[in-house]
């Protein structure tokens, strides 16, 4: 019988570089923007973490379920992105 566990994300999230997590991330919307909607299902855990750290990392406000939407969903850095 075939073993399905998942595979071990080599590095861990937390051990990515911006750079590394950027460009995880940057190929994963490639990947949509290349297959659209089939893509979806064909993403991994390391691309989907990598663009959720991303859009964390440019300021998007995550809203937990069942809460209420926040009145800023951007908090741009002083001075604007860098």
């Amino acid at each position: 019988m075939a073993d399905h566990a998942p595979k071990p994300i080599t590095p861990p999230p937390a051990q990515w570089s911006n750079r590394q997590m950027a460009v995880i991330a940057a190929r994963a919307v490639g990947k949509v923007v290349r297959d659209d909607m089939r893509a979806l299902t064909s993403l991994s855990v390391d691309e989907i973490a990598a663009m959720t750290g991303m859009l964390i990392a440019l300021g998007l406000v995550a809203i937990l379920p069942d809460q209420p939407t926040p009145e800023t969903l951007i908090i741009l850095p002083k001075g604007g992105p860098k």
